[in-house]
């Protein structure tokens, strides 16, 4: 079905897919059982984007994975900086919690260890739907700069509604929507997204961001 989709795609990126739905299809189910009601309301909504994501990813090439990976890592970080300086609001992905005591009294609960396997999933959810699918959908019917621009928006307002952060947090998350948009449309690269969203996740995870 994948090769349905606008090959040829970055191979990372597909493997990243398939765990992130494995890890997804994990959460979900174990939220029901364990009736964490945040768990499962978080992994349905991205299990949802990540399959929608498939139906209008179209024209993917193989991009250029190193450079776009390395542009992408520090211009992420750098809005984070920038913004949150000028804001002191350092959050622009929404992501989960750990709790520091658990993971020193090595007495992690399995929901902390469910919300941890989120890190992945959230990036791949969350560039699938609106860097790589989005984009490309909106960028058939109008110029590709107010492509990436709509994107981000949407972006910045998605995080409102699924993370209620504040305006600061909005403006920034789209800011960094639109800095991604514009690395993937330079390099092409599904993997240099993931991968780099992914890092700030695992980031924000341990470091309290």
């Amino acid at each position: 079905m994948l090769q349905q989709l606008g090959e040829p795609y970055d191979k990372p990126f597909l493997y990243v897919y398939v765990i992130s739905y494995t890890f997804l299809l994990i959460t979900l189910l174990s939220g029901y059982y364990l009736n964490v009601t945040q768990l499962l309301a978080y992994s349905s909504i991205y299990l949802a984007m990540i399959t929608v994501s498939l139906t209008f990813m179209r024209g993917v090439e193989n991009g250029k994975i190193v450079e776009g990976t390395v542009i992408s890592i520090i211009g992420l970080f750098a809005v984070t900086f920038i913004f949150g300086f000028i804001t002191r609001n350092f959050r622009i992905m929404g992501t989960f919690q750990l709790q520091p005591m658990s993971l020193m009294l090595l007495a992690i609960p399995p929901q902390t260890v469910l919300q941890a396997m989120m890190v992945i999933p959230n990036a791949t959810a969350e560039e699938s739907f609106f860097r790589i699918g989005l984009y490309h959908m909106l960028k058939a019917v109008m110029p590709k700069h107010w492509a990436i621009l709509t994107q981000a928006i949407l972006f910045g307002i998605f995080h409102y509604y699924a993370y209620a952060m504040n305006v600061a947090g909005i403006i920034t998350a789209a800011a960094a929507g639109t800095l991604l948009g514009i690395i993937y449309d330079a390099t092409g690269s599904e993997f240099a997204l993931t991968f780099a969203h992914t890092i700030y996740n695992i980031v924000a995870l341990f470091g309290g961001a």
